[in-house]
């Protein structure tokens, strides 16, 4: 009897665990849109072990009455069970994928002549657009775009093509980036950084929205970090800010720590 008792209590809690996990499944691919292959395979893996203890428990309950059945049924049982582990270690290798994954940026090479503006490798803060000081920067540089304009938009303001472009999204697809994926945008653009000893330069168009979606110690944390890697590895980043959305606290030390470019 006792077999009863636990192989039923782990159906019910697996039951319960599988919808639970349902509910909760829109709120948390709102938050982490990239795992949604791990989520719904740990979904599909539990939903499949669930089944398995129910199989078992019908099993247990009925033994006396199934008679030949008996056997038939606690095989399929068990290649159940091992299906639903199976289908669990998949959703493991899809979240181990998924957290240590990087973007991976295609850089652009306009021309080896060098234009005659002069700046220091380091983060800068533009109080304007910056795509006219980001194109004159481009000349005799390795150059990245993140926006949250529009690829289709600013391709025709910067003459760049859309593969060059990343958008700030939440959208799922190509060449796009969630905006809670600071510490992956961080390391990735330290690995492009590091990827070449060419100038580089990158303008990052959206800190407002990166703000909203993560805060601004966070944001802040972010490019004071950027700075950093850029100051060593011969980088110009430049990030355009509307000082209106800004309190004055947060302002000032955006302008103490990062120089506004002069031309």
């Amino acid at each position: 009897m006792w077999e009863v008792v636990v192989v039923s209590l782990a159906f019910v809690v697996i039951s319960a665990f599988v919808v639970i996990g349902i509910r909760l499944r829109a709120k948390f691919l709102l938050q982490y849109p990239t795992l949604k292959r791990f989520y719904d395979s740990m979904l599909l893996g539990f939903g499949t072990l669930a089944l398995a203890k129910g199989i078992f428990t019908i099993t247990l309950l009925f033994k006396g009455f199934l008679k030949s059945s008996y056997n038939l049924l606690v095989q399929i049982g068990m290649i159940t069970s091992v299906t639903g582990g199976i289908i669990l270690l998949f959703g493991w290798m899809l979240l181990l994928k998924g957290i240590t994954s990087k973007y991976k940026f295609k850089p652009i090479i306009k021309s080896e002549r060098e234009d005659t503006l002069k700046l220091s490798s380091g983060l800068y803060i533009c109080p304007d657009e910056c795509f006219n000081l980001f194109s004159r920067l481009l000349v005799g540089r390795v150059g990245i775009v993140i926006s949250r304009t529009p690829p289709n938009t600013l391709k025709e303001l910067l003459n760049l093509s859309e593969e060059h472009i990343f958008w700030l999204t939440k959208i799922n697809g190509k060449n796009t980036i969630h905006p809670h994926r600071l510490e992956y945008l961080l390391q990735s653009l330290v690995d492009f950084m590091r990827s070449t000893d060419l100038p580089k330069v990158i303008l990052i168009e959206g800190v407002e929205y990166l703000t909203i979606e993560n805060e601004f110690p966070s944001v802040f944390k972010f490019l004071t970090s950027l700075k950093d890697y850029a100051q060593i590895h011969n980088t110009i980043i430049l990030v355009p800010v509307d000082t209106e959305f800004f309190s004055e606290k947060e302002l000032s030390m955006l302008k103490r720590e990062f120089p506004i470019p002069t031309e």
